[in-house]
Parts: C-alpha cells; sequence; structure tokens
C-alpha cells in the first residue's frame, strides 16, 4: 500500500485492491473488533468476528450503538491493545471512534472508509460523536485513527447520490486548498473521475486528503478558528435541509450553499465574479443544481434556521473571498434573500 500522508499520528494509506486492503487489515493485530453497517457488512465474507452491525443512516450515531460496541468489547475480554476497527463510512467511523476513545480508557482506533466523503474528510481529523438533544456537537471526542486504509475499489458500488456526496466535498476543499492542485485535477479530469477510473479517483482522493489534513493540522480541535474554511457553504446547506424536510442529499445542499455563499460574497464586494463564478461552474459540471431557490412564504423558517435574530437584521457567515481564504462577514438579510429567495419582490 502506498503511504499517502502521515498527520498527528494518523498513517494514511490507499491500496490498489482488496486484497492489497486485507493484508494490511491483518497486520493491525490480532485482538480486532469490527464495526459494519448493514451494507458495507456484505463486502467482507466470510464476515469477521468479533463484529458489530448497524444500521446505515444518520439516525444511527446514538449512544445505543456505542454501548454495543462496548458490550461486544466486554464479552470478548479484549485488552487495551485491541483494534476498533470502522468499516464504513462517516457515522460507522464516529460511533467507532467514540467508542474506542471510551475503552479502558483509550483503544487503538483504524478505519476503512468505503464512501468518498468518508476517505476525504471524514476520517482525518479524528472528530467522533454521537447526536444528542438534536445536535450531532455536544457529545463526542478528539480520538484520531492511528490508521485509515483506503481502496477506491469500494466506491464501485456507491450509489450515484452517495458518490456524489463526495465529490461535492472534493470540490469545496479544491477551493479552500493553498493551491489550485486538486481544481485543476477536477476539471481536467471530470470524464474520468465521474467514470469513476480507479487510478484518477485514487489521483483525487490523494490530493483531497493533503487539503484536510493541512487544516486539521493547523487547527487540530477547532479552537483558533483557521478550521472555518472546512464549514464555508455549512451554514446555508444545513439550513437548507431542516427547511425541505432532508429532501436534499448532503452533497447537493452543500452545492447549493457553497455557490450561494459563494454568489452572496460577490454582492457584498468581497470577492470577484470571476472567483464567485468559478465555484458555481465546477459544480454545475458535474451535475448539482447550483439554481434552486425556496419560495417566499419558507423565508421567515429559513431566517429562524439560520438564526437571524438580531435588531438589524444581519447575520455573521463563512463566506468565501478568494483562493484559499474564507472570512466572517457580517451580511444583510437583503441580500441573503436576493440569492435565495425566487423572485424577490423589493
Amino acid at each position: 500500500m502506498k503511504t499517502i500522508a502521515d498527520s498527528m499520528g494518523t498513517e494514511i494509506l490507499i491500496a490498489d485492491s482488496f486484497s492489497e486492503l486485507a493484508w494490511e487489515v491483518g497486520n493491525l493485530g490480532r485482538q480486532i473488533l469490527w464495526v459494519f453497517d448493514s451494507n458495507t457488512a456484505l463486502m467482507v465474507r466470510p464476515l469477521p468476528e468479533p463484529n458489530v452491525i448497524i444500521e446505515p443512516g444518520e439516525d444511527s450515531k446514538r449512544m445505543s450503538n456505542v454501548i454495543r460496541i462496548l458490550d461486544s468489547a466486554y464479552d470478548y475480554k479484549l485488552d487495551k491493545n485491541a483494534v476498533f476497527l470502522a468499516f464504513g463510512g462517516g457515522v460507522v467511523s464516529d460511533i467507532t471512534g467514540l467508542a474506542a476513545s471510551m475503552w479502558k480508557y483509550g483503544a487503538t482506533f483504524a478505519a476503512v472508509p468505503t464512501t468518498l466523503l468518508s476517505m476525504v474528510d471524514c476520517c482525518l481529523g479524528g472528530r467522533n460523536g454521537i447526536n444528542f438533544k438534536g445536535s450531532g456537537r455536544l457529545v463526542g471526542t478528539y480520538y484520531p485513527p492511528v490508521k485509515i486504509l483506503i481502496c477506491p475499489d469500494t466506491l464501485k458500488s456507491l450509489t450515484r447520490t452517495e458518490y456524489a456526496n463526495g465529490l461535492a466535498q472534493c470540490i469545496r476543499l479544491a477551493f479552500i486548498a493553498e493551491d489550485e492542485t486538486l481544481g485543476r485535477t477536477l476539471i481536467l479530469e471530470r470524464q474520468d473521475i465521474l467514470a469513476r477510473k480507479p487510478e484518477t479517483v485514487a489521483k483525487i482522493i490523494e490530493q483531497a486528503v493533503n487539503v484536510k489534513r493541512m487544516y486539521v493540522e493547523s487547527d487540530p480541535i477547532e479552537s483558533n478558528g483557521l478550521s472555518d474554511a472546512m464549514k464555508v457553504g455549512n451554514f446555508l446547506a444545513d439550513a437548507l435541509r431542516l427547511l425541505t424536510g432532508q429532501s436534499f442529499s448532503y452533497g447537493k445542499a452543500l452545492a447549493w450553499g457553497l455557490s450561494r455563499s459563494a454568489d452572496i460574497t460577490e454582492q457584498t464586494r468581497n470577492c470577484t465574479s470571476q472567483f464567485a463564478g468559478s465555484i458555481t461552474r465546477l459544480y454545475q459540471s458535474y451535475g448539482f443544481d447550483t439554481t434552486y431557490r425556496i419560495s417566499r412564504g419558507q423565508w421567515q423558517e429559513l431566517k429562524k434556521l439560520l438564526g437571524m435574530t438580531t435588531a438589524d437584521n444581519t447575520i455573521s457567515l463563512i463566506l468565501p473571498v478568494s483562493q484559499g481564504k474564507v472570512a466572517r462577514i457580517k451580511v444583510n438579510e437583503d441580500i441573503i434573500r436576493e440569492q435565495v429567495i425566487e423572485n424577490v419582490l423589493l
């Protein structure tokens, strides 16, 4: 396997095949507690013991599943040297990492991400948590995996939506990167990326991982504001998903949220039209609809979701201002309305 990054105690490797991946997993040790979801469990036969299988989806990020993992570790008498191996996407990684951080005050955590989104984002950095009281940011730990084992072959079985979720994140990483390397690859090799050509997918994974690595190393516990770039577009994207009852996938919402954010930045004269347009055009070239607008009747609810309750009707948004640079900018309600509502009446 090829090491593509080594960051703060996490070695990130990429495999050319399942057999190469299996060999590397075999080197993790004799005590491995496997955690799957019901989809990724089908990728491994025979199913290794001990294992815990959860249902796929965000609803599985709950303490009861963490307890199931800890119960299994107890039943199999695993010691502190055991490896808790997350074999799946971001949800599997979250609950496995949290359980590993708790078992005997810290067992070894490793991950085999099986979605493009988890390969380029979720696993690196070690922020693990569950949903609690309606929030995903109240209960969790920073506990990075010692190894992330990436095998692009696992992406062949992803649905179009699941693959697009990862592409949307790659596009965001391209614009917050210090240079345009990832962006050029996404533009010049778009057809091969959409066709999931293994060597090209491996290339964008490596480039995207190294962008995320830079932010993780500069702000490992998200305390100094440097990791704000990783959140650009999220505010509008999350509000849209809540407003529409989660009818928008993660990727579709992010593409919309970041494109709207870019246009807001341009309208507030904090970025050039060329830069704002490049964000929208790249998302559109990958099939994302950035033209969606909410109805006027939905505006008040969106305002509540955005937390726009100040007396001056403004809100502070993280906005893209240039390649590799974002800023927190106070934006007036009228500007946001113009960018998100269909047929605004001024």
